[in-house]
């Protein structure tokens, strides 16, 4: 072995002995309890800028949680509603879930006008057709689950343990506050934040 090769093996050693560990990373995530799970939109784990488009920190919408809520910018009218995995810029959050079974998808956002208020919702890197074009939001914020196809948005989680759940832009212009997940199938949107 080259003094080079050597060179190289040992620093990827290093610098992979400083990544987390898979039980660090679970610790980090976040979790469910007694079948539901919220997150505030700006504490993704990862976010992908593709095609021009990005999820942008912003405080200007009052009534928001947390630090900020995130916009897919900029607001030139874009829609992507195939092939949006690949196409659209994304949001990752890493979730513990102890309890298995589908879970309603419900989004708090907000929308400039009705051409800005629809987005995509994924687990484990796949976009289902169960969870995609949600929509509806208003200009003020409001807690949505609804899709284009006139049911609520879901995602089964089976087996336990750590997951991705993702967003995906379909409409730009869209500002994102809070996502929550939860077993219960009411209709009863949350209240608040």
């Amino acid at each position: 072995m080259s003094p080079h090769a050597l060179s190289r093996r040992v620093l990827y050693a290093a610098l992979f002995a400083l990544l987390p560990s898979p039980v660090a990373w679970a610790a980090q995530a976040f979790k469910e309890s007694a079948g539901q799970v919220v997150m505030e939109a700006e504490r993704y784990d990862a976010k992908t800028p593709r095609n021009g488009q990005d999820w942008v920190l912003q405080t200007a919408q009052s009534g928001y949680a947390g630090s900020g809520y995130l916009t897919a910018l900029p607001n030139s009218g874009v829609s992507t509603n195939t092939g949006y995995t690949t196409a659209s810029p994304e949001l990752v959050y890493n979730i513990l879930f102890s309890a298995t079974g589908t879970y309603y998808v419900w989004v708090r956002g907000a929308a400039p006008t009705t051409s800005d208020d629809s987005l995509h919702a994924g687990l484990d890197g796949t976009g289902p057709a169960s969870a995609d074009r949600l929509n509806g939001f208003g200009t003020g914020w409001t807690w949505r689950r609804s899709t284009m196809d006139g049911v609520p948005a879901t995602l089964v989680i089976d087996p336990p343990g750590l997951h991705t759940i993702h967003l995906w832009m379909r409409e730009d212009g869209l500002r994102v506050d809070r996502l929550l997940l939860r077993k219960s199938s009411s209709s009863t949107a949350p209240s608040g934040t």
